[in-house]
């Protein structure tokens, strides 16, 4: 037990519908009330900033479950960072069901957390699941600029060739996730969405942290990932969101302008109760970065939780 009498965290794990075994990390309240399920963006397992945010939840008063997205971290799948968005969704009516039958859990009280790629499913499964009674949607996007014609067909035409070579018994092909030259060859790639000075971050260091941080962490990304998500789309859902009350949190500084485009759309097609947010001075990357705003950013979080399931 933690000094402020609460449990600090204890290791959990749940099967999805596809026998896969998800892990992650409990915050229980100190006594039985609502909870929030929080899961990371794209490729990135529950590490740091997300276990603060549960900390602050769990200090709140919100019992909260952290867990990696399948094909992230400790959770099982294959090939490693495969991410697969309606899988993703299906995956959290598991965490769901999962966090219902915990002991400081009403049943009736579960609110989705999510970041980026995340948040959009977090609202998608809030679309599907009566279960869910709030949502907190951090930065809400899809994570891809499949606006953009060159980088769309690129992304296409390797996830074809990836198809043809995995048909032949090859390993899957990949992508650098966070891109650490000048080239055009990453998902992410810091010095040509962010110039020069990639602000928030090195990304030498981040990929080092990572690395440390996550046993066999290759900084790789599946091309099947990129098909996954050019393939989907999670705005025809969100009227379906209904009066299930949803906080979308924004970057006062977002970097990525095809993300910053689907923040007013997202907004506008909530038709249920809604609050929106802005953090100043954050960008997509380090909206939760440990600093002197983040006590107050998530207290946002949690207030809004608090006042409609509290």
């Amino acid at each position: 037990m933690a000094s402020n009498g609460v449990e600090e965290h204890r290791e959990v794990e749940f099967k999805t519908v596809d026998s896969l075994t998800l892990r992650g990390k409990v915050y229980a309240a100190a006594e039985r009330g609502p909870a929030v399920i929080i899961t990371p963006g794209l490729n990135f397992p529950a590490l740091n900033l997300y276990l603060d945010v549960a900390a602050a939840f769990q200090r709140a008063g919100v019992t909260a479950l952290v867990y990696d997205n399948r094909c992230v971290g400790a959770s099982d799948g294959e090939p490693r960072g495969e991410s697969d968005p309606v899988k993703q969704i299906g995956d959290l009516h598991e965490a769901v069901s999962f966090v219902r039958r915990l002991p400081t859990v009403d049943p009736k009280r579960i609110a989705l957390w999510g970041y980026s790629l995340s948040g959009a499913c977090a609202l998608s499964a809030a679309a599907l699941d009566r279960r869910v009674k709030a949502v907190v949607a951090v930065c809400p996007a899809q994570p891809l600029d499949v606006e953009n014609a060159a980088r769309r067909n690129r992304y296409l035409a390797l996830a074809i060739q990836d198809r043809e070579s995995r048909a032949r018994g090859n390993d899957p092909l990949t992508l650098p996730f966070v891109g650490l030259g000048d080239a055009d060859d990453a998902v992410f790639n810091f010095r040509l969405f962010f110039g020069t000075d990639p602000g928030m971050m090195d990304p030498e260091v981040a990929v080092e942290g990572l690395e440390k941080a996550v046993p066999g962490y290759n900084n790789q990304i599946p091309v099947r990932a990129l098909a996954n998500i050019a393939a989907w789309s999670f705005r025809h859902l969100l009227p379906f969101i209904g009066n299930i009350p949803v906080l979308q949190v924004e970057a006062g500084d977002e970097e990525l302008e095809y993300i910053k485009r689907q923040y007013g759309p997202v907004f506008e097609a909530l038709v249920g109760p809604k609050e929106r947010v802005v953090v100043p001075g954050k960008g997509h990357m380090d909206i939760l970065s440990q600093d002197e705003r983040f006590a107050g950013t998530v207290k946002v979080m949690s207030d809004f939780v608090l006042k409609h399931l509290g």
